[in-house]
């Protein structure tokens, strides 16, 4: 919501109350992103990301939820979140990568170390940050490395996804990948919903 109202200061083209409808109904996530951000221009839009994300945490600043998955101790963690909850909330424990350096990351889950794959990028190195539909082509969908790794976690190892909606179009890669893969091997994967749709929940059956 703190996009579209730093967008509208900008040079934004469209009406503020259709693009937070859009939101309310999980619509466009990532278009209304690519126009908030070419309304606030390059300086206000990284700007915003750091004050946003890029916060002083402590460990009383971890939320409860986090910190009892953590107590799980999982081998490898995929978030889409840009924060640094996962080093803190680790203790040092996990080796952290991003989009930019996918085949480490590759070689570590393969391995069996400790880490942390930040799909959507750091807030500490912008250029690894997806958030827009230029970004997610550029970065993701353009990005192989990040395809194989998805492809050899999710053909080798058993997931459990937590703590995202079914709407939130940044999963769309990882369920695409799910589908192709199952279609030739028996791996399972698991999901934690709030949403009782019987149609969404059938997104992860198929």
């Amino acid at each position: 919501m703190g996009f579209i109202k730093e967008a509208g200061q900008g040079n934004l083209t469209f009406d503020d109350s259709e693009l937070y409808q859009y939101i309310k109904n999980g619509q466009n996530y990532l278009d209304i992103a690519e126009v908030c951000v070419e309304a606030m221009g390059g300086n206000r839009y990284r700007d915003l990301m750091e004050s946003t994300f890029d916060k002083d945490l402590h460990e009383q600043d971890i939320p409860e939820s986090y910190k009892a998955l953590m107590d799980l101790s999982p081998k490898a963690i995929i978030t889409t979140n840009y924060d640094r909850i996962p080093e803190i909330a680790g203790n040092g424990k996990y080796r952290i990568y991003t989009n930019k350096n996918a085949p480490e990351a590759l070689r570590n889950f393969t391995n069996g170390k400790e880490s942390v794959f930040k799909i959507h990028g750091d807030i500490t190195d912008q250029s690894s940050i997806v958030l827009t539909t230029t970004d997610y082509q550029k970065i993701i969908n353009n990005n192989e490395a990040t395809k194989t790794l998805l492809t050899g976690l999710l053909s080798t190892k058993k997931l459990i996804f937590i703590g995202f909606s079914l709407s939130d179009p940044h999963i769309d890669i990882i369920l695409e990948k799910m589908k192709a893969i199952n279609a030739g091997l028996p791996q399972s994967h698991y999901v934690l919903l709030n949403e009782v749709s019987k149609f969404k929940c059938g997104v992860f059956q198929d």
